[in-house]
């Protein structure tokens, strides 16, 4: 199973940047290699890279790095590959050798992926890389939507999974649920009433929201007739 938002960004080489021809660098897919025992573990993946139209008699090295959307506190993780033109790099063939496949380990959350050629020759470190920046976006042990991370889990087993299960996660097993994802008891224990009342309790909080809203006007009312 693949969970993945976003887009790649396939470079080009531009006036002035390293590389003599079209050489491109790219992410394929993240996905996911087994489930831990628990979702707070952290869970394995698996991403590939490849490159394509590079030049011959050319080395070359690709730095991937993969930093948490949104969060500078976490350094990130990064590897380099080191791509040989010894023995070509296979791309008319089928094996592979201008793609590299790698398994990391991640608690979930939602991440980014940074991928970038170099001429090796050069110094990497201190040097623009080949063409621009491939970037990949991804959930791990879940789904993200616009950076907002979202778990796959049916927590309390209602048929309903991570961000759709939003209202009623807690449903104890073996109620009937409707489409919100909530039974009887859940409406019932948010009421108050024991009963579902319709409208007023379609959305569990709703009748809360009610009381709330009765209680600030009764204030004002109070204060002006002050």
């Amino acid at each position: 199973m693949v969970w993945l938002w976003g887009q790649n960004i396939e470079p080009e080489i531009g006036d002035g940047e390293e590389g003599v021809g079209n050489e491109t660098i790219t992410v394929n897919h993240v996905v996911l290699v087994d489930t831990p025992p628990h979702p707070e573990w952290e869970w394995n993946y698996s991403y590939q890279v490849e490159v394509s139209d590079l030049q011959m008699d050319m080395n070359y090295t690709a730095v991937i790095d993969i930093v948490l959307v949104e969060d500078t506190t976490w350094g990130g993780l990064d590897w380099w590959w080191d791509i040989d033109w010894d023995g070509g790099y296979d791309e008319d063939n089928d094996g592979y050798h201008n793609q590299f496949n790698f398994t990391f380990s991640l608690q979930s959350g939602c991440y980014r992926m940074y991928a970038n050629l170099y001429d090796r020759a050069g110094d990497i470190e201190n040097s623009e890389p080949i063409g621009s920046t491939a970037t990949f976006d991804f959930g791990v042990g879940g789904i993200c939507e616009d950076g907002v991370f979202y778990s796959i889990f049916d927590s309390d087993g209602d048929g309903l999974v991570g961000k759709q299960d939003l209202y009623c996660p807690d449903t104890p097993q073996g109620e009937t649920v409707d489409e919100n994802g909530c039974s009887e008891s859940d409406y019932a224990s948010t009421s108050g009433t024991g009963e579902d009342d319709g409208e007023a309790t379609s959305i569990p909080g709703f009748g809360l929201l009610l009381s709330i809203t009765a209680a600030l006007g009764a204030a004002l009312i109070a204060t002006r007739r002050e």
